[in-house]
């Protein structure tokens, strides 16, 4: 499995499933944070593919020939959704990116971006924000947008999924931290903001996906709007 599946198999998971030790969410304080104007942005470069995961896949019951068999079919779909789709002409990532910094600047704030590989690591996040000039806050956002099957037989879903979390100028203390995820979703609705897909995305086989490239590419469009969106209105002041 390519480590791009991998991660967005692993985001899925957790959505599905939730974590054994849940990440605690900070809601924003608008009054707390008014002096909050020059805020650096995380930009993470665009995806490579648009994954397709089976969370709990028929083969995957087999041992270790059966998940590697899962690996396999999920990462097959994965090709040939992307090639479907064109990565190019949906950007998700990009349109994300753009997104909230469009919104977030029309909320007043001063954005700075810092560009980062799909790839980086905690420290690497660190290390490009400290080493940034003047600012306020830090706001650390990746998005990752695909599509999901609870299992084998069940509905594809489009799945655009977010944490953002808010620093101080320090990094030291947690200003903001929230939970997205659009479309496919099973986790509790206290653990993560849930936005639902339009009953159209809601695609019975991964054929049915494959046949009809325009309306998944809308339904990713329209959940990489909504995330984005989601995250700039909770940090209006």
């Amino acid at each position: 499995m390519n480590r791009l599946l991998l991660a967005f198999a692993v985001v899925s998971v957790v959505v599905l499933s939730g974590c054994a030790t849940p990440i605690p969410k900070q809601e924003f304080n608008a009054e707390a944070s008014a002096h909050i104007q020059k805020v650096a942005l995380t930009r993470y470069e665009e995806q490579k593919e648009i994954g397709v995961v089976v969370v709990a896949h028929a083969g995957a019951s087999f041992g270790l020939i059966g998940a590697v068999i899962a690996a396999t079919d999920m990462n097959n779909k994965t090709t040939k959704l992307t090639a479907a789709l064109d990565v190019g002409k949906l950007q998700p990532a990009n349109t994300f990116n753009d997104k909230l910094q469009t919104a977030l600047t029309a909320q007043g704030y001063a954005i700075t971006t810092v560009g980062l590989g799909r790839e980086a690591t905690e420290s690497d996040v660190k290390a490009k924000l400290a080493a940034l000039g003047t600012k306020d806050a830090s706001l650390i956002v990746r998005s990752d947008a695909g599509y999901v099957a609870a299992g084998s037989s069940s509905d594809y879903l489009p799945s655009v999924n977010a944490r953002a979390e808010l620093l101080d100028v320090k990094g030291d203390k947690v200003l903001y931290r929230e939970f997205f995820a659009y479309g496919f979703n099973g986790q509790a609705a206290k653990d993560t903001v849930n936005l639902p897909a339009a009953p159209e995305c809601r695609f019975p086989d991964f054929d049915a996906l494959l046949s009809q490239p325009d309306l998944a590419r809308q339904c990713l469009a329209t959940g990489v709007d909504a995330v984005a969106q989601a995250i700039a209105n909770d940090l209006k002041r």
